[in-house]
């Protein structure tokens, strides 16, 4: 998520479930976006609720579900080049 105003992330512990939430302000204020990701137990795919509320907790439009795939692990090799400082042995 970019770097922008938010409030502390919530957790609730549901069994199967996990479901955090998190929220997004807008710049300028008056609308901001609630976020539930609910992650289960038996490692099904994840699923993100969003919601764009008003300044008065109403919603302006109906909320939209995400399935998530499942997650893939990501493993970058290090690359086999030396730095500068390791060629003049730094």
């Amino acid at each position: 998520m970019r770097e922008v105003k938010g409030d502390a992330i919530r957790y609730s512990l549901g069994l199967p479930a996990l479901k955090t939430e998190f929220v997004e302000y807008a710049e300028m204020g008056g609308t901001y976006s609630f976020y539930h990701l609910i992650t289960f137990d038996d490692d099904g795919p994840a699923i993100l609720v969003s919601e764009l509320l008003d300044a008065d907790a109403n919603p302006i439009r109906k909320h939209e579900e995400y399935l998530c795939n499942d997650p893939v692990e990501k493993m970058q090799t290090i690359p086999n080049v030396k730095s500068i400082g390791e060629m003049r042995g730094r």
